[in-house]
């Protein structure tokens, strides 16, 4: 990371939730505030500093206080050093996940830099950060994971639809913390049918990828005029149950996977 990097703050992907924008807005001022202390550290630094090479020079038998002035500039000058480097970590940890649509990755790394704000960002970050972290803790971001890859999924505000960079295509999204479960033992364990073992037909991608940061709303792809939900049945219409072992998708009401 350049320094150029370390003291920037990215703009915002315009197709964000409407709270998640909310709280990105508060972790950028949260970024500005280590800037801030990072700048007040660092003058604060170079005045003691100047203060105790001034006074040693002044007066010569105070050798003590000239050298504790100057050992604490230099102290308030790696504190300035410190909270550049927070701040550039914030911005690649927090508010960069959130621009690309990783909203839980960027809430699971909160805490840590709050603590770091309430330290080496006057207070202010700290706070800004923890308002940030209640803004996005009301927005349900476990229900956000591709049906097929598991991999996140990012919000196209403007067709109010889920789109996942791995698979290339708008997914209904499903909770990552539930894992699809097998049968119970009193149920019937589906087989694996021994002829099914190509591998299922890639989908078409009918529109391009989205960029990571969408720069207007227009360039945002369109959704498939009609695209089947991934865990329906393409015979029956009925919800299909994924199995873990196997990997595959199994339809009760046909008694075999689709």
């Amino acid at each position: 990371m350049s320094s150029s990097d370390m003291l920037s703050i990215p703009s915002s992907n315009p197709n964000l939730p409407p709270k998640v924008k909310d709280a990105r807005e508060m972790f950028k001022y949260a970024a500005i505030f280590f800037l801030i202390a990072a700048l007040i550290n660092g003058l604060w630094g170079l005045w003691d500093i100047f203060r105790g090479l001034l006074w040693s020079s002044v007066w010569w038998g105070s050798t003590y206080y000239s050298g504790f002035r100057i050992f604490y500039g230099i102290f308030r000058i790696v504190l300035a050093v410190v909270a550049i480097v927070i701040k550039g970590k914030f911005v690649d940890n927090i508010i960069t996940p959130i621009d690309q649509g990783r909203y839980q990755e960027s809430k699971d790394n909160m805490i840590l830099y709050m603590i770091l704000g309430f330290i080496f960002g006057l207070v202010l970050s700290g706070v800004l950060i923890l308002l940030g972290y209640m803004k996005m803790d009301e927005v349900d971001f476990q229900a956000k994971n591709c049906p097929d890859c598991r991999s996140s999924l990012r919000y196209i505000q403007q067709y109010d639809n889920w789109y996942c960079d791995n698979c290339g295509d708008y997914k209904v999204p499903v909770h990552a913390a539930e894992s699809p479960t097998t049968p119970s033992p009193g149920q019937q364990q589906p087989q694996q049918p021994q002829q099914q073992q190509q591998q299922p037909q890639q989908q078409p991608q009918q529109q391009p990828p989205p960029t990571q940061q969408q720069q207007a709303p227009q360039q945002s792809p369109a959704p498939p005029q009609q695209q089947q939900q991934e865990n329906q049945c393409p015979d029956c219409s009925g919800e299909m149950r994924y199995i873990d072992e196997y990997d595959r998708w199994y339809c009760d009401n046909c008694q075999e996977y689709k």
